[in-house]
């Protein structure tokens, strides 16, 4: 029989550490058992962020988002700014996409201003410094014209 149990007790006679019968006692089932429970933790941390992202960002983003970008893009960005959130990161995402024709998507999302004011101010100037970043070399035999932008901001 491979049944391990061992009992320890304190001066109150409170269980201080018990392993019983039932629970796995080698290493590679204590790293199994460990591994599923993290797995299990960090799968119910993401989908709490998630039923909180997902309902904001339907109610913040635009009309003119959700008619023009395709759905896989927008469950992309959903996924993307869930993720920051449950990280506890600050949103400032770059994400890249190659279509099956060989285009490219980059996809940029940065966080707002409170200040919609000084929001509207800045927006060129923000806009101009994503221009600015985009990895292209015109001088490279893989080099693509730029051949859109689209901008969107968020309700709040």
């Amino acid at each position: 029989n491979n049944v391990q149990g061992q009992v320890q007790y304190n001066n109150n006679n409170r269980v201080r550490n018990e392993t019983a019968s039932w629970q796995p006692y080698k290493n590679v089932d204590i790293q199994r058992v460990t591994q599923t429970a993290i797995i299990h933790e960090i799968t119910h941390q993401q989908s709490q962020t998630i039923a909180k992202v997902v309902p904001w960002f339907l109610a913040n983003m635009p009309s003119s988002y959700f008619n023009t970008v395709p759905e896989e893009f927008r469950l992309d960005h959903m996924k993307a700014v869930s993720a920051i959130q449950d990280a506890n990161m600050d949103l400032h995402l770059n994400l890249k996409t190659h279509l099956p024709d060989g285009r490219l998507v980059l996809t940029y999302i940065r966080p707002g201003k409170a200040d919609q004011t000084a929001a509207r101010k800045g927006a060129t100037g923000r806009i101009l410094n994503l221009v600015k970043d985009l990895p292209w070399n015109h001088n490279k035999s893989d080099y693509l014209p730029l051949s859109r932008v689209q901008v969107f901001n968020s309700e709040d």
